[in-house]
Order: structure tokens, then C-alpha cells, then sequence
């Protein structure tokens, strides 16, 4: 049962179950499961210079345009409706389906983002009634106000507002501790989508998908479950054990379909509670945790740079640790049986280029890890995962990425 939810219409303690119809009508036709042979791009990576106007405004329809494109592109359908299908296999009317928000300081995931996403979910059919857009705070998700942008009578929540699933736990092994997860997400939702925002943090380096996964347990004091240790534990030596295991539990695993990462309004210093602080016009969409972390990295590293700050990439252990424990990258269908490390050396990258332009290649090195051979005894094989930047002009450019020997 669910605490505290708002609706569009509404702010008030919710005291009874989501509402769940008896009709099941299929949102696709035929549905089939998104990630296979047929997937087109694993990551597609959209950019627009006129998806924010300075630091706060962010223009809605050039978003929509950089949505639609950038799934039509990833599933390789020809309509939106089609692509919301894919990304969704086998998702009935009558479903729950969970937006899981950052809603940390003052550059939260866009709302007008997370509008079109609701927008997208119910045209083929899902009921406004069971999507839960939601993070771990309640104060925070009060702050952001999401359901003054968008027109359907969804739900708006918090984790800590909610009850943590005794029956459903992730067994840190590195604390040596069993942390339960929300029952939004082991009892309600049948699928996740992942928002996260693109940040810097003092602890992590970078907040991404992966870190976004916090929300999703009793971390912060107030929660219905009172561990303060948890606390402690979750951030011990910065955490980076503790993010990769919590991502490898096969529920989450299961039910994140798809990442949307914010990348149009970010913070590149002293993040992750302060104002926005860079335009970076740009959305991430894939469902592979380690890659997109890493592509979110590189970006960031970039802005970084070319204002004078060092990189961050000495504090992203989360993201080796996630592809030591088999998440993302790492799956099984998509590695090498022999053994190597997460290097990217020699990797080769298809540069931007204006439309009149043929792309050139460029080599690069993957910064992560100064000795990759160390990690080489734990970490998947050679690994190739395909990106897709769709550019303003609607221009499909494409990024191999190479993990591995």
C-alpha cells in the first residue's frame, strides 16, 4: 500500500491500492522482447543547441523531437507509438509502470521530460491512473511539483512514503547486510524507466543510472525502515562496491527497461544539490547501465574541461565493479568467453559533424583505470556495443565502442 501520492488533481495521504482494471488490452500488437538481434543501436545519444534557452528554460517540443527521434531510433520502428511497444514488450492497459526521478537539489530531471514520457506511455493505451513517477523524498518530489506539467492524473510519490519489501532483498556482500527494496518496484510496477540527471558528485564522480538505483531502498533516515547504519554502509569508501551490487539484483535488472538520461540542463562542479550549471542539450537512451554511465562520463569529463576542472573518472569505481558483476555491457549474450578488462583502448569514435560533412574516425583511450591489466582477471571479455548520436538535423551518427583485451 502506498503512503503519500499526488495526482494532478490532488495532494493528500493516499489510503488505498492502486486502482487496477479487469480489461488487459496489449499497448502492441505483437509484442516482442526489445533487447534481441533486431535491436538497432544499443545507445542512442540526441542533441539539440536549442533544447534549453541559459540555465532554466527548457523548450518542451524541441524535447518531444529529441525523444521520439532518439527511440524510433533505438527500437528501429517507424512511429512512436511503435517504439513506446517495443521498449515495453507485453505491457497491458491495465499495468503499473514505474519513473523512477532524480529529484536531488536544484537541477532535478527536467519535468518537461518527464511529461512527454508520460505522454508517450498513454497514447498506445497505458491507464494515467497506474504510472508512479517517484523518488526516495518526499519534500524533494513536493519540491519539483511535476504535476503542475503534466495534464493526466498520474501518481506522484516517494520511497520513503512507501513499504520496503521484507521478502525482496539485495544482499550486500561487501557490508554484509540484506537491503529490502520498494515495493513500488517489487510489488506494483511490471517495468521501471530510469531518469537520472547528469551531475558531479564528491563521492561518486557521477551519479548516473547506476547511483539513481538508491532510490529504490530504505537509505535515508525517515523511511519507514530506521537504519541508520545502512546510511553509513551504502556510502562506505565511497561505495562503489555497493552501487554495483544493488544494480545486479535480477529484479532490478529485470524490470529497468529503459534509461532516459537527462543530460539537457547539468552540474559539472560540487554537484550534486546545486543549481544547474551547463546546457547540455543532450538525452541518453539505451537500457545498458555500464555504457551509458560511461558515455554519461565522457560527456561530463568534456564539460568539465573545457572549464578548467579535472576529471572525475578517479571516483567512478562504480562502473568497473558493475561490469565485475556481470551488469550492462558485461551481459552474457553480448560478451567474449576469454577474460579482459573494461579499457576501451583503441576504441573507435565517429566525431560530430555537420550534416555537409563525411564523419572521420578518431582513436581514443578510455581513461578509467591507469593499470587495466590489474582488473583484467575480473572483468568480461571483449565486448562491442554500437552507438547511434542523432544530431539536430536528424542525421544518424553512428559510435562503435569497443570493452575488452
Amino acid at each position: 500500500m502506498g503512503g503519500l501520492e499526488i495526482t494532478r488533481r490532488e495532494f493528500l495521504n493516499a489510503s488505498s491500492k492502486l486502482a487496477v482494471g479487469t480489461l488487459a488490452i496489449p499497448l502492441a500488437t505483437s509484442p516482442r522482447p526489445l533487447y534481441g538481434e533486431e535491436e538497432k543501436s544499443s545507445i542512442i545519444m540526441a542533441h539539440h543547441p536549442q533544447a534549453t534557452s541559459g540555465l532554466s528554460e527548457v523548450d518542451r517540443k524541441v524535447v518531444k523531437t529529441m525523444l521520439e527521434r532518439a527511440l524510433i531510433e533505438f527500437t528501429g520502428q517507424k512511429t512512436i507509438n511503435d517504439a513506446w511497444s517495443k521498449c515495453l514488450p507485453q505491457l497491458l492497459s491495465n499495468d503499473i509502470l514505474g519513473i523512477k526521478v532524480n529529484t536531488t537539489g536544484y537541477c532535478p530531471t527536467r519535468p518537461e521530460l518527464v511529461s512527454w514520457i508520460i505522454e508517450g506511455l498513454i497514447e498506445p493505451g497505458l491507464r494515467e491512473n497506474n504510472i508512479i513517477v517517484f523518488d526516495h523524498r518526499d519534500n524533494n518530489m513536493k519540491k519539483r511539483k511535476y504535476w503542475e506539467h503534466v495534464k493526466y492524473d498520474v501518481r506522484f510519490t516517494s520511497t520513503d512514503q512507501w513499504d520496503f519489501d521484507d521478502k525482496v532483498k539485495v544482499t550486500m556482500e561487501s557490508q554484509r547486510k540484506k537491503v529490502p527494496l520498494t515495493t513500488i518496484v517489487t510489488q506494483k510496477g511490471k517495468y521501471i524507466i530510469n531518469l537520472p540527471v547528469l551531475k558531479d558528485q564528491v563521492l561518486s564522480g557521477i551519479p548516473f543510472s547506476l547511483k539513481n538505483a538508491y532510490g529504490y531502498i530504505p537509505l535515508f533516515w525517515g523511511t519507514r525502515i530506521e537504519d541508520r547504519s545502512l546510511t553509513w554502509a551504502m556510502h562506505n569508501r565511497d561505495g562503489p562496491i555497493q552501487i554495483a551490487e544493488l544494480n545486479a539484483h535480477p529484479l532490478l535488472r529485470e524490470k529497468t527497461r529503459l534509461i532516459v538520461g537527462d543530460c539537457l540542463l547539468c552540474i559539472l562542479n560540487k554537484g550534486p544539490t546545486g543549481i544547474p550549471q551547463w546546457a547540455g542539450n543532450r538525452l541518453i537512451i539505451g537500457k545498458d547501465l555500464v555504457a551509458i554511465d560511461y558515455l554519461a562520463l565522457k560527456l561530463l569529463n568534456e564539460a568539465r574541461a573545457a572549464k578548467g576542472h579535472r576529471e572525475v573518472t578517479g571516483k567512478v569505481g562504480h562502473i568497473f565493479f558493475a561490469a565485475r558483476l556481470g551488469i550492462g555491457a558485461s551481459d552474457e549474450k553480448k560478451k567474449d568467453k576469454g577474460k579482459g578488462s573494461l579499457s576501451l583502448t583503441g576504441a573507435k569514435e565517429v566525431a560530430t559533424c555537420k550534416p555537409s560533412q563525411e564523419p572521420h574516425e578518431r582513436s581514443w583511450t578510455h581513461p578509467l583505470i591507469s593499470n587495466p591489466q590489474s582488473f583484467s582477471k575480473h572483468l568480461p571479455g571483449s565486448v562491442l556495443f554500437p552507438v547511434s548520436w542523432v544530431g539536430r538535423s536528424g542525421r544518424v551518427i553512428k559510435l562503435l565502442v569497443r570493452a575488452g583485451h
